[in-house]
């Protein structure tokens, strides 16, 4: 038994209070039930500025924008932040630009807004900020710097003096399976709900941020710069709590920069090996469709060798092989590689179809998906790199990932596509982890 402390009464539902529903699901991480309230619960009338007091400022004019680079100079840092029109560092565009040099006052520079509100020049503003932003004595706070960095890039800004990132520091001191999100890390610390990018533009049914007005515009973007900010002081005492300084400053924050220069170099992958593999592929699928339609006597068209439910019906009722073990949720026989590989043995059209889901899932997954990714301008297939989202400490790779090649096939060898410059050469290393062996 235990002692209750409430009434009765204080369990009333209070119309008014609902809104807090939203930010008590989402600070214990309840995402399923976050979804689950209704549309006018997540509406909230207030701006973030309105609701926790304070002063985000819209600059569209270059009085306002060079009071604002004599305040970054003045204070000798700042925390930034970009928007853009997708997360595709080399073909978004940049919508705008905010920036926080103070607890309490955040700046949203717009510039790609297609909203017919008027605002400054990409040129102008560039040329503002260039020198402020390429100033290594400046200090910047970002979240996710390697973004923001990326995007500057292309529109002629290399931005130096990166001091912090909120991101990469969180990512040491979050406990496991916390988001490391900028919205998320600001209810954990600040006990401030940000609204979300569903919010401001999924919801509103629009194609990007460009054509977000510049009031609300303004109250989202310059909320993240502000956010940073404000979580740059908190993440560093976590640091020291953590004893984690070190490996921040001396690792994390200096691999940074190695990433970053590894996604703008990129990959080379040779379209025309890919060409020939998928060829290649495409012609033994073929005939391993047609070895299995003579083995069971089956119609090319009758029969859809993706598809578990038809596999299962083809082994167990067609050609009568025992079925080894069911679906836990469907109830459905079970063709997974284990249960295929064993009947192998008794027959061999389970071993032709194993060998068929090989070839299939390396066609569909890489040799028909890499050449989306290789970039016009470079040649190069530019993955995103992630030094936050393993527990363990290594490195992802997504857009594509680029960690999950296969190794290479007797006869596709995907790896071959892959090539280095001319006069260079690949290196493998690894290195034997004890505790695996252990």
């Amino acid at each position: 038994p235990c002692a209750v402390t409430s009434a009765i009464d204080d369990l009333a539902y209070v119309s008014a209070k609902r809104v807090q529903a939203r930010k008590f699901f989402e600070r214990l991480n309840f995402k399923s039930l976050s979804k689950d309230l209704p549309k006018d619960f997540l509406e909230e009338h207030q701006s973030f500025a309105q609701r926790y007091g304070y002063t985000f400022i819209t600059v569209t004019n270059e009085s306002d924008l060079k009071k604002l680079c004599d305040q970054i100079k003045a204070t000798g840092s700042c925390a930034l932040d970009t928007e853009t029109t997708s997360l595709n560092v080399f073909t978004s565009n940049l919508v705008g630009i905010s920036v926080c040099c103070e607890h309490g006052i955040a700046y949203y520079i717009p510039c790609g807004h297609t909203t017919g509100e008027f605002q400054l020049s990409y040129a102008i503003i560039i040329a503002a900020l260039k020198p402020i932003f390429e100033d290594q004595a400046i200090k910047k706070y970002l979240h996710n710097a390697k973004f923001d960095r990326s995007v500057l890039r292309r529109f002629g800004i290399d931005l130096k003096g990166i001091a912090f990132d909120t991101m990469v520091a969180a990512g040491l001191v979050n406990k496991e399976g916390n988001s490391l999100s900028l919205k998320a890390l600001s209810l954990f610390y600040l006990d401030q709900a940000m609204f979300s990018f569903q919010q401001i533009v999924t919801d509103r049914k629009l194609n990007s941020f460009a054509q977000v007005a510049l009031e609300k515009a303004t109250d989202y973007a310059a909320a993240d710069a502000h956010q940073t900010w404000c979580l740059v002081s908190i993440l560093q005492n976590k640091l020291k709590e953590y004893e984690q300084e070190n490996l921040y400053y001396s690792i994390e924050h200096l691999l940074i920069e190695v990433l970053y220069a590894m996604e703008v170099v990129g990959i080379i992958v040779d379209q025309n090996v890919l060409s020939d593999i998928n060829a290649r592929i495409s012609k033994e699928l073929n005939k391993l469709v047609q070895e299995i339609m003579q083995a069971t006597s089956e119609n090319d068209d009758s029969i859809n060798l993706n598809s578990p439910a038809q596999v299962g019906r083809l082994l167990f009722e067609k050609l009568g092989l025992t079925p080894l073990k069911k679906n836990s949720k469907s109830g459905t026989y079970s063709t997974d590689s284990e249960v295929l590989h064993e009947l192998a043995r008794y027959h061999s059209v389970p071993g032709l179809i194993v060998r068929y889901r090989e070839l299939y899932k390396l066609k569909s997954t890489y040799v028909d998906a890499l050449p989306y990714y290789i970039n016009d301008q470079t040649g190069r297939v530019h993955t995103t790199f992630w030094q936050t989202s393993v527990a363990t400490g290594r490195l992802s790779s997504t857009d594509p990932n680029l960690q999950n090649i296969p190794l290479n096939d007797t006869e596709f060898s995907l790896r071959s596509a892959f090539k280095a410059p001319p006069g260079e050469k690949f290196i493998s290393a690894d290195y034997s982890q004890m505790e695996l062996r252990i």
